[in-house]
C-alpha cells in the first residue's frame, strides 16, 4: 500500500518554497536601508495591508512600495499561476496591497521616469482607479495627482 508514501514530485512547489527562505527571494521593497528597522517596516507593510480595491479614487501619498511574487489559482481553469502583490506604502506607513498587472505597469513606467522613492523629494500624491479594457476586463491603474 503506497497511499502513505509521498508523491515527491508533485512536492517541487513546496521545495522551491523553502528554497526562496533561504535566499529571501521574491520581494523587492524600496524601503532603504539594510537594519533591522527597515526590514521590520517592509514585513509590516506587507502583513498590515488594506486591500486597494476599498481604497479607489483616494489620494495616497506615495512613499514605498513592496513587489512580491505570490502564487495565486485561476479561478476558471483552477492551475497556480505566478503573480505580483503589490503593496503600494504612504507617508504615514499605512500599506494598501493589490494583486494587479496594471498597477505593476504603472510602477515600472513611474519609476522608469522619476526613479525610486529614495530619489523623489517627497511623498507622490497618486491614486488607484479602476479602468475597463475594450474587452470589458477591469483592471486597476495608477494615476498621479
Amino acid at each position: 500500500d503506497m497511499s502513505n508514501e509521498m508523491d515527491v514530485t508533485s512536492n517541487n512547489k513546496a521545495l522551491e518554497s523553502i528554497a526562496t527562505l533561504r535566499s529571501g527571494a521574491g520581494v523587492f521593497s524600496t524601503i532603504s536601508g539594510d537594519d533591522m528597522a527597515s526590514k521590520v517596516k517592509t514585513l509590516n507593510a506587507m502583513t498590515a495591508a488594506e486591500p486597494i480595491s476599498e481604497h479607489l479614487n483616494k489620494q495616497i501619498k506615495l512613499a514605498n512600495f513592496v513587489c512580491q511574487a505570490v502564487e495565486i489559482n485561476d479561478e476558471k481553469t483552477g492551475e497556480s499561476i505566478d503573480a505580483v502583490r503589490v503593496i503600494l506604502i504612504d507617508d504615514q506607513g499605512k500599506s494598501y496591497a493589490a494583486i494587479s498587472d496594471g498597477i505593476m505597469g504603472s510602477l515600472r513606467d513611474l519609476v522608469s521616469i522619476l526613479g525610486e522613492p529614495s530619489a523623489w523629494e517627497s511623498p507622490l500624491p497618486v491614486k488607484v482607479t479602476e479602468q475597463k479594457s475594450r474587452k470589458g476586463f477591469r483592471f486597476f491603474s495608477l494615476t498621479i495627482g
